[in-house]
């Protein structure tokens, strides 16, 4: 929630980490594998969310 005049942009788009962990959670692991491919390691959830 923003206090400002002006319209701030807000995404509802979650942190690669989260949207990762999310789509494993939900069984779309074809998806996930595919975006582990070109995410940088440092991203995944494992090496992220600790």
């Amino acid at each position: 929630m923003s206090t400002s005049g002006a319209n701030p942009y807000t995404s509802n788009i979650p942190p690669w980490p989260v949207f990762l962990r999310e789509l494993e959670m939900r069984g779309y692991q074809a998806q996930a594998q595919l975006v582990r491919q070109h995410l940088p390691n440092f991203l995944w959830p494992e090496n992220f969310l600790k």
